[in-house]
């Protein structure tokens, strides 16, 4: 019998405690954690290794989350994408299959991640077509 790969989670933040802290949390669950201080570093990331999902920072230098999220999409379209902010509201139209609030306890960040992973790709292509 073959074994199951585990996920593998990109996780792009600006801020290096944040990156830190949510490789530990997401490493510890056992998903396969690589990490990118910025989005042309996540882009890169993409071309070079298979991701199942990505977590990012909404709001990057130089990448809002619109473009993240359209550039991760326009590399893969099965690719997931959730949004970290600390911002309220953020625009319209985004095709992120899911944005967080920033400061989730870790129990329930891993429960919205294990979420978004278990949930058929299709869906979030179907949901996202508005």
């Amino acid at each position: 019998m073959s074994e199951a790969k585990p996920t593998v989670i990109l996780c792009v933040d600006d801020d290096p405690k944040a990156l830190i802290a949510r490789r530990l949390v997401l490493s510890s669950a056992g998903y396969d954690v690589l990490t990118a201080f910025s989005g042309e570093d996540a882009l890169r990331v993409l071309h070079r290794r298979r991701v199942d999902l990505v977590v990012a920072d909404a709001f990057l230098p130089r990448f809002t989350g619109a473009q993240i999220t359209n550039a991760i999409k326009s590399h893969n379209p099965q690719i997931r994408v959730v949004l970290l902010t600390a911002a309220p509201e953020l625009p319209a139209g985004l095709k992120a299959d899911l944005v967080l609030i920033k400061g989730r306890a870790p129990a329930a960040f891993l429960a919205e991640i294990a979420a978004v992973m278990e949930r058929p790709a299709e869906e979030f292509h179907r949901d996202n077509q508005t």
